[in-house]
């Protein structure tokens, strides 16, 4: 009997070479039909050659649509990733859960997601169909740096103050005040300014910290310059994407590293006893914590790309660091929309937001929390939103290449 790999070398064309290597030994062995003979018609070989090269093209499609690991040329870590489902949206008993794990009242915490637009009925399963890689960091301010000095690229902070600014000043930190000088909320050390840029957040940062004070239209020009520099499409993720990439198929708890946000500092840099020391009130506001006994993270304010691991896909500051922006316009009811267009199954397919709750408000999702979140601000589920044209300074991004 002929096999696959004698039937390519007889339909060759001269001159050319065939890789035995490069046919799976299964296909090798089986590639004939059986009861074909060397002597059979030369139309019976060229329909044994046609079906089984499309058997071997057919493997070997299947083969190159599993992404490797990459680097670009900005130096950027890519990390592969394969299509699957998430379930998005949190139960009534998760929300019981959560707030017995803060030591928050139950109808603050449940007020705070039905808030959110995620509870209940906005419960659906969001397939993603297509392999892509995604940054493994945050895009750092010295990959932001190359983008604006080969654009000359102005952001909408360094544009604000001006006539027909798109944005407002950015938010950025006050130096530290007094111990005790913040009684509330209202009284936070953010605050609105046009000396605040990327360039000047408020605090010192190193060309590996994550970038801030961009915008959504920041970070999607940022996406842009990189794609024409490389010929590959770049882009922010969708808001299913992140959070699938975040929990990385860590379903059903409120971390990709487990249940417990009392273990967070160890796993992302949030809002702890540092910053509560430099900011009085700042996190007690937030978070029961005690400041002379809770474990520290590490930084006040935002630390280096990768300081800390990374969850079981290979992604860095999923949770906290800086807030990261997604695609998607904020609905205030994404999810109960979504869910009711997809029918009994409640299966969406690649969910993309583009109409936001206020007609004629450019308003985006922001996902993960940053160095000043408490809890139920950094977990895998919670949606946040900020207006395109603004920024701040826990706030930046991190880029998906693929279509």
């Amino acid at each position: 009997m002929s096999t696959l790999y004698e039937i390519a070398e007889r339909r060759k064309p001269p001159g050319s070479t065939t890789a035995r290597a490069a046919t799976p030994d299964g296909l090798r062995r089986n590639a004939t039909p059986n009861g074909l003979r060397r002597n059979e018609t030369p139309d019976g070989l060229r329909r044994a050659a046609t079906t089984s090269l499309a058997v071997l093209f057919a493997t070997l499609a299947i083969a190159t649509s599993v992404l490797a690991e990459e680097t670009n040329t900005l130096g950027m870590k890519l990390v592969p990733i394969q299509p699957g489902t998430l379930k998005r949206g949190i139960a009534d008993d998760e929300i019981r859960a959560h707030a017995e794990q803060f030591t928050y009242v139950l109808s603050k915490v449940a007020g705070y997601f039905e808030n959110q637009g995620e509870y209940g009925s906005g419960l659906h399963t969001a397939k993603i169909t297509r392999p892509f890689h995604v940054g493994a960091t945050e895009v750092t301010r010295g990959q932001f740096r190359k983008f604006v000095e080969e654009t000359r690229h102005i952001t909408d902070a360094e544009m604000a103050g001006q006539p027909n600014a798109p944005g407002a000043p950015m938010l950025g930190f006050t130096p530290p005040r007094a111990i005790g000088a913040v009684k509330t909320l209202e009284e936070l050390d953010i605050v609105s300014s046009t000396k605040y840029t990327w360039k000047n957040p408020g605090f010192a940062q190193t060309d590996e910290h994550p970038v801030v004070g961009v915008s959504w239209h920041d970070a999607v020009a940022f996406c842009q310059w990189l794609s024409k520099k490389e010929g590959k499409t770049y882009r922010l993720p969708t808001e299913a994407e992140w959070e699938y990439v975040c929990r990385a198929g860590t379903w059903g708890q409120a971390y990709w590293f487990g249940p417990d946000p009392y273990q967070a500092y160890r796993f992302a840099n949030i809002g702890t006893s540092e910053l509560e020391k430099a900011y009085p009130k700042m996190v007690l506001e937030k978070w029961v914590i005690d400041v002379e006994k809770e474990p520290s993270d590490g930084f006040v304010y935002t630390a280096p790309v990768g300081s800390y691991p990374a969850n079981p896909w290979g992604l860095h500051d999923a949770h906290g660091n800086v807030f990261e922006w997604c695609q998607d316009a904020y609905s205030f009811t994404a999810y109960k929309d979504l869910a009711q267009a997809a029918g009994k199954d409640r299966v969406v397919a690649d969910p993309l937001v583009l109409k936001p709750t206020t007609e004629g408000v450019d308003v985006r999702v922001i996902r993960g929390g940053s160095f000043y979140s408490s809890p139920q601000n950094f977990m895998a589920c919670t949606r946040s939103f900020f207006l395109a044209a603004d920024s701040a300074c826990y706030i930046g991004f991190r880029v998906v290449r693929g279509n």
